[in-house]
């Protein structure tokens, strides 16, 4: 297969699939967060294995258990997987940048005060993070296609916001009892 033809096969899957991210990504999350915790799984049993273990078929055995088990966990625990991402993102920083037992300890809790934050806010947190995804997706996609910057800025944007709107309006929604009429 040509890599043209390959780019642009790449371009319009991206662009379909940021689509449907920015618009409908809270219904789809779970599975997303299910092949994250793999990926995050899976390094981490291989880096455990590698460091602990010469013997290769060991790591990999290491890596498969720790992909498995932490895509289950992110996967039915979707919402403690992604507030505790958040709350890595902000413990990562922090420990590079004070470093040492003091950088663990500001680190953990810029950790616990985000991951509490997030959880709480979990659901709006999942629609404008999906959304934010597609709308990069589809500009990513575009510009694999050739589209101008213009345009792929445009409509990644675009997608990004109103997407966003769609996904917290539907959210909101879901969210209001439903009206009945008193009986009598």
């Amino acid at each position: 297969m040509d890599a043209a033809v390959l780019l642009i096969i790449l371009g319009i899957v991206l662009s379909l699939l940021g689509l449907v991210l920015g618009f409908w990504g809270w219904k789809i999350w779970p599975s997303m967060m299910a092949l994250l915790g793999a990926l995050i799984g899976g390094a981490l049993g291989y880096i455990i294995g590698y460091n602990f273990f010469n013997e290769w078929y060991i790591v990999m055995i290491l890596a498969i258990i720790f992909s498995v088990i932490v895509s289950m966990i992110f996967g039915y625990l979707v919402e403690i997987g992604l507030a505790f991402i958040l709350g890595l993102m902000a413990f990562v920083p922090l420990y590079l940048m004070i470093g040492g037992t003091t950088g663990i300890v500001v680190g953990a809790i810029a950790l616990a005060i985000i991951f509490a934050i997030a959880y709480y806010y979990i659901e709006e947190v999942i629609s404008i993070a999906t959304a934010l995804i597609g709308g990069v997706m589809i500009a990513g996609g575009l510009w694999l296609l050739g589209a101008s910057p213009g345009i792929y800025i445009g409509v990644g944007v675009l997608v990004f916001v109103l997407g966003a709107i769609f996904q917290l309006l539907t959210l909101r929604k879901h969210r209001m009892p439903t009206q009945r009429m008193p009986a009598y």
